[in-house]
């Protein structure tokens, strides 16, 4: 009879951080009676059977013991060939959701009351081309943030490896399952936007605090500079967040320092705005990001700024002190370029200025005039960059699912959000509850891996046709909670 050994896609991979790993095991079976299906990963998983959904986990636990999850599968094991397919992120951090520790996947189905399939070296696996490779968090409290690219077959597939974990899984005390399938009620609003034309979003964690992981927060020392190209003499603006466990940083352009000024983005951020001159030709920006960080992410938004050229990104750091700092905030790009601790951001860290991330994109985007969308179930997005936002008349916390129609390839951005203040989308601010989906010309269909919140969802992008967005609920405890204690009086409370 199978035994259920740990296993990943290589033993000395299990704590790089943001993993999205694939792994596949056919099996046949003959008649079935009755089938369960056991499963849990570190740190999330998706399971099917059989090309059918069939749950997500596992429940948060501390990293000394692993919680699996039982599923009823007797409707979806067939006589004759039968393939499980397990999706699992492994975040590499800490958050709030889960403590640090090393990735894996366990997991067994058991047929007519023995084991017929059970994780070891034999499970194809591989990391997963659907999903990007960008290392930027949803917020300090969850872990990565989904970018999804067309899909390819030139990744791979190996087999998977035993590792050693002492985990012993044990039952899950909650088990939760997809309720309803809820859908749009209504458009709040659809309309053309003009996004900021560039976009500094850089993931300052791996640079600036190597080697952390854990999820508390803590200081930084170092600066970001920025090389950009301007065709003309012309007045300079960026936009930053607000400062809830964030550092406002000073601004510094071509050595000069930057005057700080209202924002031009939502006031119910909270931000702040830089300006100054900007010079025809090459600038160079420097931000002070020291300070005391809880999500060490950098977003700084340029309204009204029209590049030229390339431009080129540098962080210094880390620093054990301000007084390191100091003397870059004012320096050249030639003092930078010469510093021994100046690296270069990775492309995993950094988004492409004129790109950006999905967050600022969406959230930041301008209005220009309102369009007339008359069903949220299927909405074209013109030649201009369009935003539609979906009412799902309710709070919902669940699994996006959508369809993307389009003749040439593109980007779709998704941004989820609570509320309207005052007639104002009041968005998640210092939180990315995003996705972005680059794809290919035809049609896409995606059902996000990732358990999330929302009321309201806006929908961006151009040159294509967007239908059936839909939440699969993922909220109904199907087991009854008990807490019980050695003082009777907490028992009874």
């Amino acid at each position: 009879m199978p035994k259920a050994e740990w296993i990943w896609v290589g033993r000395d991979s299990r704590r790089d951080w943001c993993q999205w790993v694939e792994f596949e095991r056919a099996f046949r079976a003959g008649s079935t009676e009755s089938a369960s299906l056991r499963v849990t990963a570190d740190t999330r998983y998706n399971v099917w059977l059989n090309g059918q959904w069939v749950g997500y986990g596992p429940n948060r636990s501390f990293p000394n013991r692993a919680y699996f999850d039982e599923y009823d599968v007797s409707s979806l094991v067939r006589e004759g060939e039968n393939v499980m397919r397990v999706l699992v992120h492994a975040t590499g951090i800490a958050t709030f959701q889960n403590l640090e520790s090393v990735a894996g996947l366990w997991g067994e189905i058991e047929i007519n009351g023995e084991v017929a399939v059970a994780t070891d070296e034999q499970w194809r696996c591989r990391k997963s081309p659907l999903f990007g490779d960008r290392r930027f968090r949803i917020a300090c409290q969850q872990a990565w943030q989904e970018f999804v690219q067309p899909p390819t077959d030139a990744a791979s597939w190996g087999y998977a490896e035993i590792v050693e974990d002492r985990r012993v899984p044990e039952p899950a005390p909650i088990l939760l399952e997809v309720g309803r399938v809820i859908e749009p009620v209504g458009l709040v609003e659809a309309r053309i936007v003009r996004p900021p034309d560039a976009v500094l979003s850089i993931a300052l964690r791996e640079m600036l605090l190597p080697g952390y992981t854990a999820a508390a927060p803590k200081q930084i020392w170092g600066a970001v500079g920025l090389v950009f190209h301007v065709k003309h003499s012309q007045p300079f603006h960026l936009d930053l967040p607000g400062t809830w466990f964030w550092v406002r940083p000073k601004g510094f352009l071509n050595g000069e320092p930057l005057a700080e000024v209202e924002s031009t983005n939502s006031r119910f951020e909270n931000g702040c705005g830089l300006a100054g001159q900007a010079k025809a030709g090459e600038n160079f920006l420097v931000l002070d990001v020291s300070g005391f960080f809880h999500e060490w992410h950098l977003n700084a938004s340029f309204p009204g700024l029209p590049l030229e050229g390339e431009s080129e990104v540098l962080v210094a750091g880390p620093f054990e002190d301000h007084d390191a700092v100091e003397p870059l905030l004012t320096s050249p790009i030639s003092a930078w370029r010469t510093h021994p601790r100046v690296q270069r951001p990775a492309p995993e860290v950094v988004a492409d200025l004129r790109e950006g991330a999905p967050f600022p994109m969406t959230a930041y985007a301008k209005p220009v005039r309102a369009i007339e969308i008359a069903d949220p179930a299927s909405f074209e997005l013109g030649t201009d960059e369009t935003q539609v936002v979906l009412d799902l008349g309710e709070m919902t916390v669940g699994f996006w699912e959508y369809e993307i129609e389009a003749k040439q390839p593109g980007i779709l951005r998704l941004n989820g959000f609570e509320a309207y203040q005052e007639g104002e989308a009041d968005f998640c601010w210092e939180m990315s509850n995003t996705i972005e989906h680059r794809y290919e010309a035809g049609v896409s269909r995606h059902r996000s891996p990732i358990r999330r919140g929302a009321r309201y969802v806006a929908v961006q992008g151009r040159n294509a046709t967007v239908r059936n967005f839909r939440v699969h609920e993922h909220t109904a405890a199907l087991t009854q909670a008990r807490f019980e204690c050695s003082d009777p009086l907490l028992n009874r409370t």
